[in-house]
C-alpha cells in the first residue's frame, strides 16, 4: 500500500479513520488501517474502536490485486468480490489515498507493509 499512498490526499481528510479489512478464506485474517493527520498504520486484529468502515474481500487474491492498484473498488464492489460497509464517502476518499495513479517509483521492491503513525 505504500507504493500507492498520497500523503497531498490523505491530509485532507476531515477525521481520523479506522477502517477494519475482513480477508476470507486461506492466507486471509483481519486488519485495521488507522489513518490520523495525513499519515496511516496497519495492524492486526480489530482492537481499535469505533470502527469508521468495514471492507470485506472474498479472498487473499482480491485483496492483493486491489491493495497493488490492479483491480479498483468499483470493479471489486459491482463483481461482488469486496463489500463495503460503512460511508461511501470514506471509500471513494480512500480510493484516491491509495491509488495506482499514485505509484512511487522509488519504492521498487519495498516489503514493509507497515507504517507507524
Amino acid at each position: 500500500m505504500e507504493s500507492v499512498f498520497s500523503k497531498k490526499d490523505a491530509l485532507k481528510m476531515d477525521k481520523d479513520v479506522v477502517i477494519t479489512y475482513n480477508v476470507a478464506g486461506a492466507g486471509g485474517g483481519t486488519w485495521q488501517l488507522i489513518m490520523k493527520d495525513g499519515e496511516y498504520m496497519i495492524q492486526p486484529g480489530t482492537e481499535i474502536t469505533p470502527v469508521t468502515a468495514t471492507v470485506n474481500y472474498k479472498d487473499v487474491k482480491t485483496f492483493y490485486k486491489f491493495t497493488k492498484g490492479e483491480k479498483n473498488g468499483i470493479w471489486a464492489h459491482l463483481s461482488g468480490a469486496i463489500k463495503f460497509d460503512g460511508p461511501n464517502k470514506i471509500f471513494l476518499h480512500l480510493a484516491k489515498i491509495f491509488s495506482a495513479k499514485n505509484t512511487r517509483k522509488d519504492l521498487k521492491g519495498y516489503n514493509n507493509h507497515e507504517k507507524k503513525i
